[in-house]
């Protein structure tokens, strides 16, 4: 995995480090909170017109596989942690099929 550090001094883009979180739970309780459509459909880069992504965080970050990738990486466990895996599942998502 990918260090905090790795990404700090650019050697992994935002886009790589938070996306190497998300794995199929993850994407299904993105699928199931925020939804399909609305990710399809959002206009911005950065999900930032969706405003569910505060009430997924803390279900993110109680799933036991993420908190070990967390220390893996020594990233730290906060809200916005929560959300940039949530909007990097997203982003998964929206180049997917279905």
């Amino acid at each position: 995995m990918q260090t905090r550090s790795d990404y700090l001094n650019k050697k992994i883009s935002y886009k790589d480090y938070y996306e190497q979180f998300v794995d199929d739970d993850i994407i299904t309780l993105v699928k199931k909170y925020i939804g399909i459509k609305p990710i399809k459909n959002s206009s911005n880069d950065y999900f930032n017109d969706i405003k569910k992504w505060d009430a997924i965080s803390s279900k993110i970050l109680t799933k036991e596989s993420i908190i070990d990738k967390i220390n893996k990486t020594k990233e730290g466990s906060s809200h916005t942690t929560g959300v940039s895996i949530a909007k990097a599942a997203a982003r998964i998502i929206k180049r997917s099929d279905g």
